[in-house]
């Protein structure tokens, strides 16, 4: 549950991070949310890997 709101609050275009960090950086919002979610489904895919793994070694 944590993990999904973590990566919602990183990767969502709507988050208030990511509005403030694009405005600051003078970034479209969309094209900074875009370079945000290609990061965190790459780590949610390694973390979804590594829950598999441990899943099944117990």
């Amino acid at each position: 549950m944590f993990a999904s709101g973590t990566f919602g609050g990183f990767a969502s275009p709507l988050s208030d991070n990511t509005i403030a960090m694009a405005t600051v950086m003078k970034l479209p919002v969309m094209q900074y949310a875009n370079y945000k979610l290609k990061s965190a489904a790459a780590t949610a895919v390694v973390c979804a890997f590594g829950y598999w793994i441990a899943a099944a070694c117990l």
